[in-house]
């Protein structure tokens, strides 16, 4: 199956086609729709290939491999990004729970047993928190692996994309 073909089988807008199709191929998310076809119809990938979902796993993971000092600073950049849209949703989807005020940052867990860190000042409305305490930062970081790393960035803009829809954000 061509790429195309697998791409136009998600229920997903045609911008977050284009974004997937770019991540699968290294190439600038700034494809015209003469080259998303071009591409996309020469991409062949393997039968029953999916886009990760395991959203949150990857998220945590890839927030662990940005701290590594190997990690290029525009995957970094990238990464912060997805993080936050990814965050919003899942609050919307009501799986983040026990959020602390933590300083300038809000301490999160997700579907129960995920912490994660968000600053503050990347919600306009402040979020409601159990309670305050002291700003722990986990120093543990990952090697950075350009495969986990392209992994996350599917399965995020598919959630964004999938999440977008259900949630009209």
């Amino acid at each position: 199956m061509n790429a195309h073909d697998f791409l136009n089988s998600l229920d997903i807008d045609f911008g977050s086609k284009k974004g997937l199709l770019s991540v699968m191929l290294g190439l600038s998310r700034n494809l015209s729709k003469e080259t998303y076809d071009k591409f996309s119809r020469r991409l062949v990938i393997e039968a029953g290939y999916k886009i990760p979902e395991n959203i949150v796993e990857l998220l945590v993971k890839a927030n662990r491999m940005v701290k590594d000092k190997s990690c290029p600073h525009n995957y970094m950049n990238r990464f912060y990004k997805y993080k936050h849209s990814v965050i919003k949703r899942l609050i919307l989807e009501g799986r983040v729970s026990e959020i602390y005020g933590e300083g300038n940052c809000y301490s999160m867990l997700i579907d129960g047993k995920y912490g994660v860190h968000q600053l503050r000042s990347t919600f306009p409305e402040p979020l409601t928190v159990v309670g305050e305490r002291e700003y722990t930062r986990e120093e543990n970081s990952e090697e950075f692996d350009k495969k986990a790393f392209k992994d996350f960035q599917l399965a995020a803009i598919y959630y964004i994309a999938k999440t977008n829809k259900k949630f009209n954000v």
